[in-house]
């Protein structure tokens, strides 16, 4: 998912929560003519745009291998091994 399609998800959702809050806050109440049927269609076509956003999404391919100037590598550890006898330096201060 690119960073443009997520934020136009963003866009969607809040689209769709705040037309669904507006038909809660209505709460059944008088409304007038029509109001109902355009926050209906606004959702569906919201919902509409949504989903062809995931199919979208759903159809892009990953490379197989990443770009090597975007990969991230780890050095390995430097163990040093002291010497000695038990694990205990081969030098001694007395």
């Amino acid at each position: 998912m690119t960073l443009d399609q997520l934020d136009e998800s963003d866009r969607l959702l809040d689209l769709l929560r705040a037309q669904g809050d507006l038909l809660m806050a209505a709460g059944g109440t008088d409304v007038a003519d029509g109001t109902i049927t355009v926050i209906g269609a606004a959702i569906f076509e919201g919902a509409d745009e949504m989903k062809d956003l995931i199919r979208q999404v759903n159809a892009q391919v990953l490379g197989a291998e990443p770009d090597a100037s975007t990969r991230v590598r780890e050095m390995p550890p430097a163990y040093i091994h002291a010497g000695g006898v038990d694990g205990r330096s081969a030098t001694h201060v007395h």
